[in-house]
């Protein structure tokens, strides 16, 4: 009897979701249809509703299925509006101020969500921002395992002085270069999460045409919750064994525990060692205490011992009987200590190790038996069977909504539900967090646009993207390393094969210091540049010229760029072209002696009698100063083949892999 009540319930529920008919989340009022295409509309209603839609004259009618589900497709029809957009069912829904013109969807991380509020000349953009034409949809945070149906509610707002400052900078920008150059409206849907993969917008079916991918394995939208709610409940568990009544701005005195005096006897028992995400500190990134209590012989204390350490991320300090060991800052190497023995005393020594995770993942990186103390004749103590207690000492955050746990769930919840609304293109600004992944970025972007255009069904859209500024230390080369950027940078250029394709060259627009630079202007601006050549008959300039062909000539690399409207140009006071490297067959770069003339560079260097390659702003934050006429820099670039740092390095972040799929408490 309770099993068909429950039926009845179910029925009566559904019934009452559907009786009156429904749009998805994104038809608003204030919303901009796309011109000069079918348009779309869709929704849920009673099994069996004729379902009415009328919009500018239009008039088209539908009956809802048996799952509730109803869609007519409208004539195309060119820019403009106002106009109402009515849909009749067994109620009446009347959408007001509806434009057509044209709708970008603009997606991607940090840099895309970045607000124009935050950007360069902010306090003068936004006073004038009066556009009611331009509009913004924000598809609000959200995750999903399954592909959802429809995004959290939002709104369409017009952009005014009021309301600028919350739409994307680099989006603002772009359509407003739009629609001053077309005088048509401009729509841009934004769906972008700060601090997020390219994997989680990929559809899993997409994913598993990568080879790294073939075994991953999908959840359920409960499996999803559980795991959430687990780990919320593990943290929830070290609030009050610790005392910590919030994690908001959290952060303890910390100073007296490196002291072997002082009293850890409430510090929270752990195994050791760990990778915070696969062990005790999943989502965590803050400041953490491990300490120990380790009895030494009093012989082999008097002689000094070796402390041996696998590798630990980010940031850590070592203390023995509080005295400081080391400290190390972003390193990947295994690590050993030459400890004095007068920081020693025979019998029991305490050991506190600081550490400091600033971003994902973080801890105890190596296997637990490269994490030991030796002496000599063999003396070893293992410190993975030493006692261990843990305390956190401030919290930068604990991301419980973290959307980068499982591949495809920001697909799921954030592309899918608006993959029938009709749009013009994407603007795609995302990489950072892909960065230790690069080479595999080459393979997963083409993979993600023709997927995009397989999901939407409508054609082959432009796909514009940003390649990465310049960012982190200045102008290191090939052969210091730290080029992971450029890696990146590579991989945009390499995409640059797919069909209708373009990108967006800011190699002169970042911060050294700062992962988000606040030159939004340019960005959008160069992106709807190559939008008004290719697509609205509105010939610019909108790139620097390419490499055509490299040769080599008495001991001389000589690089020719294809010939354009806009010449190169050395920018420097005193024209010296810089961020050129050349190497022999030792694989060796060195900077080389530049000299622009005309379309051509010429490249030397005495300790390069045969060179074979060239690189051309080839680090993460590179000095390169080639730009055309129109003040668009070169894109960086290289000739050779040689294995790159990121190769065979695989993405790895997901439940029951990188993450446990239950976290117990220690």
């Amino acid at each position: 009897m309770k099993k068909h009540l429950i039926l009845f319930i179910l029925f009566v529920f559904q019934f009452e979701l559907f009786a009156n008919v429904q749009l998805p989340k994104i038809f608003t009022d204030h919303a901009v249809l796309q011109r000069n295409v079918p348009i779309n509309v869709w929704g849920w209603a009673d099994r069996g509703e004729k379902v009415v839609v009328m919009l500018n004259k239009q008039k088209q009618t539908t009956i809802a299925d048996n799952t509730g589900k109803w869609q007519v497709k409208l004539n195309a029809m060119p820019a403009g509006g106002p106009y109402e957009l009515t849909v009749k069912g067994k109620n009446i829904l009347v959408l007001k101020d509806i434009l057509l013109g044209e709708v970008w969807l603009c997606s991607g991380q940090s840099n895309m969500a970045f607000t124009l509020n935050g950007s360069q000349k902010a306090h003068d953009e936004i006073p004038t921002a009066n556009y009611p034409a331009i509009r913004q949809f924000k598809i609000k945070e959200k995750t999903a395992a399954e592909p959802a149906e429809d995004v959290l509610a939002s709104e369409w707002k017009i952009c005014s002085p009021e309301t600028a400052g919350e739409f994307s900078g680099v989006a603002y920008y772009f359509a407003k270069s739009l629609h001053t150059e077309l005088n048509v409206p401009i729509g841009i849907i934004n769906s972008s999460w700060g601090g997020t993969y390219i994997e989680g917008w990929m559809s899993h079916s997409s994913l598993l045409k990568h080879p790294d991918y073939v075994q991953l394995s999908e959840l359920t939208n409960s499996q999803l919750e559980k795991w959430y709610a687990n780990v919320g409940n593990l943290f929830s568990y070290y609030k009050q064994q610790l005392g910590i009544k919030s994690f908001d701005n959290y952060k303890n005195d910390d100073a007296q525990w490196r002291s072997p005096a002082y009293d850890d006897s409430k510090w929270i028992a752990v195994p050791f060692p760990g990778n915070f995400d696969k062990t005790i500190l999943p989502l965590f990134d803050g400041t953490v205490w491990f300490r120990t209590t380790v009895d030494i012989d009093s012989q082999v204390a008097s002689k000094g011992l070796t402390l041996r350490l696998g590798k630990i991320k980010d940031e850590y300090e070592i203390y023995i009987n509080g005295e400081k060991i080391n400290r190390e800052i972003n390193t990947d190497r295994v690590m050993q200590y030459e400890i004095d023995p007068q920081k020693l005393v025979a019998g029991k020594n305490v050991m506190a190790i600081k550490i400091i995770n600033y971003w994902e993942a973080g801890g105890f990186m190596s296997r637990a038996n490269d994490y030991f103390i030796e002496g000599r004749n063999g003396y070893k103590i293992q410190l993975a069977e030493q006692s261990w207690k843990m305390n956190l000492a401030s919290v930068i955050r604990v991301w419980l909504n973290n959307p980068n746990v499982q591949p495809s769930i920001l697909f799921n919840a954030m592309i899918n539900p608006i993959k029938k609304y009709a749009i013009k293109g994407v603007v795609w600004y995302q990489g950072e967090n892909n960065e230790n992944y690069a080479f595999q970025y080459r393979n997963l972007l083409p993979i993600m646009i023709a997927d995009w255009r397989t999901q939407f069904k409508q054609g082959d859209f432009p796909f514009y993207f940003v390649q990465l500024p310049n960012y982190k230390k200045f102008n290191q080369n090939s052969q210091s390393g730290e080029a992971t950027w450029a890696e990146m940078r590579e991989s945009f250029s390499k995409s640059l094969s797919v069909t209708n394709t373009g990108m967006a060259v800011t190699i002169d627009l970042g911060d050294s210091t700062n992962i988000h630079p606040k030159n939004k202007e340019d960005v959008g601006k160069r992106i709807s540049l190559i939008a008004l050549n290719n697509l609205y008959n509105k010939p610019t300039i909108y790139s620097c010229s390419e490499v055509e062909l490299v040769t080599k000539s008495a001991g001389k690399m000589i690089v020719t760029f294809k010939k354009t409207a806009s010449p190169l140009i050395v920018k420097d006071l005193y024209g010296y072209l810089k961020g050129f490297e050349i190497a022999g067959n030792d694989q060796h770069f060195y900077y080389a002696k530049a000299t622009l003339a005309g379309n051509q560079v010429m490249l030397e260097n005495d300790k390069v009698s045969d060179p074979v390659a060239v690189r051309y702003s080839w680090s993460n934050n590179p000095d390169g100063n080639l730009f055309n006429s129109f003040g668009l820099p070169a894109s960086p670039f290289r000739t050779d083949s040689w294995k790159l740092t990121t190769e065979g390095a695989k993405f790895d972040s997901w439940i029951g892999n990188r993450y446990k799929s239950e976290y117990k408490r220690p």
